[in-house]
């Protein structure tokens, strides 16, 4: 029976997608999918020259769940597979729902474990597919979500791999059962208040019972629609390549397409900078709140955990704002070595031969402060003027002035981050 399921979980199978991977990690939840995609890769790379290992994530969602490692640890013992278990805490601070939650938890642990070119495989089947598709027609996906879960896609520093997508559930029961396996049944996956637990409990079997194909004409529909998406990609980028930078997009690019594509480029730059896609509602909004609003506003949109915004004419994505203390004073102290500031700026100082601070002021009282209004500095070859209209003349968005650092020294404003030195201070 294992040389005839899931024939594309092969060393031969895995080079094709990932020429030169030498690490096969398993993604072993410890029930009956996951444990057949361990057995099959356990017998099938063995020799192969490729490593094969496994990481478990303990979600500590039920009160079972750390014998639920202690299972996987032992399984993987037996086999002689390495076993990485990562423990989360699952929060869902974008009110996205439980289901939700769990699945970002466990995709940003499993980017802890994967190193350069690494690959994870996971066992999603062709059921699987059926139901994510069932579920994404009822939040109203397009074509892209519609194309289902794709078989490879990047992970962190490695790669992401679902080798059973063509294979059935059934197929791997057999399997499973055949083999003797003992996996874990984790009884929330009866609980019909999820939704994924609801289309595999309730609606799928009465699809099967009506359409008896229909789990594979589901996995048809997401191949014909990855196809499409791909060509409409190429449109789409073609069309973005006028934009200077991956990270923005010029707003006249949309303004001179129709609604449609103009909805549709939208979506593909945010699906480039965020990984994901915002609803259609947002990109709706997107469009006629911020694209194509008055010239001096300054709109906002919060999609997810992070804000679209405009700033002379091209659209920004920017993280949700964290509480910023203005006021806040950080300490520079001498020999003004490397200093890390609360989010993350690393200022560091330098010695040049020219144009850099005079050499009086290197043992002074230095201090890293944030504006308050008033503040003033003259750059070379202009004259003094209000720091507020530097900014502005230079570009800088209004969400980044606030929190670009300014250098005190012995209480006078020295240097502004990505503006220069005043010249009272230069050598």
């Amino acid at each position: 029976m294992a040389e005839t399921v899931g024939p594309n979980v092969s060393p031969e199978a895995l080079r094709a997608c990932f020429p030169g991977a030498e690490r096969l990690c398993i993604a072993y939840s410890g029930g009956r999918d996951s444990h057949a995609l361990l057995a099959l890769a356990v017998a099938r790379f063995r020799d192969s020259g490729i490593a094969v290992d496994a990481v478990h994530v303990n979600h500590q969602l039920h009160p079972d769940s750390a014998r639920w490692a202690d299972h996987c640890q032992t399984v993987c013992r037996a086999f002689g597979v390495p076993l990485e278990v990562v423990t989360v805490s699952v929060s869902d601070p974008a009110g996205y729902g439980p289901e939700a939650a769990a699945r970002t938890s466990r995709y940003r642990a499993f980017e802890t474990t994967l190193s350069q070119g690494a690959v994870l495989a996971q066992a999603h089947h062709a059921d699987d597919q059926a139901e994510t598709l069932l579920m994404r027609l009822m939040r109203g996906a397009g074509v892209h979500g519609m194309t289902g879960m794709p078989v490879t896609r990047r992970l962190g520093a490695g790669w992401l791999w679902r080798p059973l997508l063509d294979v059935s559930a059934d197929a791997l029961t057999r399997f499973a059962h055949e083999s003797d396996l003992q996996w874990i049944d984790d009884p929330s996956n009866a609980d019909t208040r999820f939704d994924r637990n609801y289309v595999r409990q309730t609606v799928m079997p009465l699809l099967r019972a009506r359409w008896p194909q229909a789990v594979r004409a589901a996995g048809d529909t997401a191949r014909h629609l990855a196809d499409a998406a791909s060509v409409l990609d190429g449109h789409l980028d073609e069309r973005l390549a006028q934009t200077d930078s991956q990270d923005l997009l010029v707003c006249a690019v949309l303004r001179e397409s129709s609604r449609p594509e103009a909805l549709l480029l939208l979506h593909r730059w945010c699906r480039r900078v965020l990984g994901h896609a915002p609803s259609r509602d947002q990109l709706e909004r997107g469009l006629d709140e911020v694209v194509n609003a008055h010239a001096e506003a300054h709109p906002c949109l919060k999609i997810g955990e992070f804000t679209l915004r405009r700033h002379r004419d091209q659209l920004y994505l920017i993280p949700l704002e964290r509480p910023f203390d203005a006021e806040h004073v950080i300490e520079w102290p001498v020999p003004h070595g490397p200093l890390h500031l609360p989010d993350g700026t690393l200022l560091t100082s330098e010695s040049v031969m020219a144009d850099g601070l005079a050499p009086q002021h290197l043992s002074a009282h230095w201090q890293i402060r944030f504006r308050q209004g008033g503040e003033s500095i003259k750059l070379s070859g202009r004259p003094r003027a209000p720091l507020k209209k530097v900014l502005h003349a230079l570009g800088v968005p209004p969400w980044e002035r606030a929190s670009t650092p300014l250098l005190y020294i012995d209480g006078e404003l020295a240097w502004v981050c990505g503006v220069g030195l005043d010249t009272r201070f230069r050598g």
